[in-house]
C-alpha cells in the first residue's frame, strides 16, 4: 500500500511539474505562433473579453507582443524584469514569467507627483489544447476562449 501511495504522489508531482514548467521567451513566442487565430468567448465576467483574433502586433518581429482585441495586449516581450522611466512616472517595472503553457506579465507603475497612486497589474495567458484562459488579477477579470477551427 505504501508503494502504491508513493507512486501516486510521484505521478501527481511529476504531472504538476510538467504542466507548470518554466519556459524561455523564445519557447513562449513559438507557442504563440501555434496558437494565433480567431477565438470565441466561452465564459467571461467582463465586457473586456470579446470574440477576437489572437495575433502578433508585428508579424515581422513577434517579440513585440500579441493582442487579443484592442483591449488585451501583452508585450513587448523581454527576459526577467525591466524598469524604465517615462514622463510623469517615477518608474514602470515590467516582468514576465514564461511557462510551457502560457505567460504571467506584471506591470508596476508609480507616479512621481503622488506615490500613493502606485499600482500593479498582473495579466496571464494560459493555453490548453484549443482553449485560452486570460485573467487580469487586480480587476478580477477572467475569460475563457476557444480557438475556432
Amino acid at each position: 500500500m505504501k508503494f502504491l501511495s508513493a507512486c501516486l504522489i510521484l505521478f501527481l508531482c511529476s504531472s504538476f511539474y510538467v504542466n507548470a514548467q518554466l519556459s524561455s521567451k523564445r519557447q513562449f513566442v513559438q507557442l504563440l505562433a501555434n496558437k494565433v487565430g480567431h477565438y470565441s468567448v466561452q465564459q467571461s465576467n467582463s465586457s473586456l473579453c470579446t470574440d477576437a483574433i489572437l495575433r502578433f502586433i508585428d508579424k515581422a518581429n513577434p517579440e513585440q507582443g500579441v493582442m487579443l482585441s484592442k483591449q488585451i495586449m501583452v508585450g513587448p516581450f523581454h527576459n526577467g524584469t525591466q524598469t524604465t522611466k517615462k514622463e510623469g512616472y517615477c518608474f514602470i517595472t515590467s516582468s514576465y514569467k514564461y511557462k510551457t503553457d502560457g505567460v504571467i506579465h506584471s506591470i508596476k507603475t508609480s507616479r512621481c507627483a503622488n506615490p500613493s497612486n502606485e499600482q500593479t497589474l498582473t495579466q496571464s495567458f494560459k493555453f490548453k489544447d484549443n482553449n485560452l484562459h486570460y485573467s487580469l488579477k487586480e480587476k478580477n477579470i477572467s475569460c475563457d476562449f476557444k480557438l475556432n477551427n
